[in-house]
């Protein structure tokens, strides 16, 4: 490609991942080992980013544009290729972190009225809003809205959201 950047690395520093640009000036998610640069693919569209790393490299999550153009937050393993991790009833969403053991994604996801939300995806629960989750914690009229890191086992979330008592977004952390 024309260009390319890293965006993750695993724990131990062996494995990579990013994008790298084709001649269109579309990003393609890879994934970086001694064996060499391998290409994600795409959900169906153009281009794919990838942002987080297991702690072993195994799993890659980030964005992908679908068919209809619309960018969808995926989880990517050598065995089960590319999978797409939906939204929260909107039309987008992006993963940006994932735990060490590559079980728990975080990211954004719009929900059914349009605004964004942070989400935690496992395979057993799918995709959950933190807003949701957290909402006797956070208060009225507050919202999650990016989960931007995941602890290495998963149990800790943070990112930034509006806390309405403050009136100003604010980093948070979950537990």
């Amino acid at each position: 490609g024309l260009s390319g950047g890293a965006y993750a690395v695993s724990a131990n520093g062996s494995v990579i991942a990013g994008a790298t640009y084709d001649t269109n000036g579309q990003p393609h998610a890879f994934r970086w080992s001694a064996a060499g640069m391998q290409e994600l693919g795409t959900l169906g569209g153009l281009s794919s980013e990838a942002f987080g790393l297991s702690g072993d490299g195994a799993v890659v999550v980030g964005r992908s544009t679908t068919a209809d153009g619309r960018s969808h937050a995926f989880r990517w393993t050598a065995a089960a290729g590319m999978k797409d991790l939906g939204t929260l009833g909107g039309v987008t969403s992006e993963a940006y972190a994932v735990s060490g053991d590559g079980s728990v994604v975080v990211g954004d996801a719009q929900d059914s009225t349009g605004a964004t939300r942070a989400f935690r995806w496992t395979a057993a629960t799918g995709l959950q809003n933190l807003t949701s989750m957290n909402a006797g914690s956070i208060g009225s009229g507050s919202y999650l809205v990016f989960a931007t890191a995941v602890s290495g086992d998963g149990r800790h979330v943070v990112g930034y959201g509006y806390n309405r008592r403050t009136g100003r977004y604010e980093a948070y952390s979950t537990n």
